[in-house]
């Protein structure tokens, strides 16, 4: 059987960083991954965000083959 969790990085706080909102959003799904013993997916709606996102950057390159994926519109 396969569990399948989605989220996002949390914009409810015009205030909040994107850095704190993207390093929330990373521990959730590397939590619920891990509890499911599961791999852990991270799916963004920009090309590029992990390069200005130091969080989204490092859950990429450690992520080997590749598994964080940026969809665009």
């Amino acid at each position: 059987m396969s569990i399948l969790r989605a989220a996002w990085v949390p914009d409810d706080d015009p205030e909040r960083d994107w850095e704190v909102g993207a390093e929330l959003a990373v521990r959730w799904v590397e939590r619920e991954a891990a509890e499911q013993g599961a791999i852990a997916v991270l799916v963004l709606n920009a090309f590029g965000a992990e390069q200005s996102i130091p969080t989204l950057r490092r859950f990429a390159e450690y992520s080997r083959p590749p598994l964080c994926r940026f969809a665009g519109p």
